[in-house]
């Protein structure tokens, strides 16, 4: 009987040990990622490097308890006309929602409704966090 409490109590210990060391190693990626906030080629770049932590999706609203690095949100291309609504609560950390332009022009977007028409090019709207907690609503139609 004693074994079995052994095999049980090193399951235990195993577990308490991955669990650490996976919470360890997503700490030092969101700390890495955090340094890039305001780093413009970062931010321009095609690659998205995204730690949500808690997050819940809905079909308009995304919540989190924890937001850093880079999600592309949205593309709208040459010649079209798109109407941009932002709408967020962020109560702890940085955020912003951006609009990187062909050139590689950082615009960082205000909360509101506005119109946007891409006369010179492709543009992305991205979201960029910093150990951000709250919930943002964006939509582009």
């Amino acid at each position: 009987m004693v074994w079995g409490n052994h095999k049980l109590n090193m399951k235990k210990y195993i577990m308490i040990l991955l669990f650490v060391f996976v919470l360890t190693l997503s700490s030092c990626k969101i700390k890495d990622m955090d340094l890039k906030y305001d780093d413009e080629d970062f931010i321009t770049s095609n690659f998205h490097q995204t730690v949500y932590v808690g997050v819940v999706e809905s079909r308009d609203k995304v919540s989190f308890r924890s937001f850093s690095g880079s999600e592309l949100i949205g593309t709208i291309f040459s010649n079209d006309r798109a109407t941009i609504t932002i709408d967020r609560e962020i109560t702890e950390g940085r955020f912003k929602v951006v609009m990187v332009t062909d050139s590689d022009e950082i615009i960082e977007l205000n909360d509101g409704t506005f119109d946007y028409h891409a006369t010179e090019g492709t543009v992305r709207i991205k979201v960029i966090g910093d150990g951000a907690r709250g919930w943002y609503k964006i939509k582009i139609e």
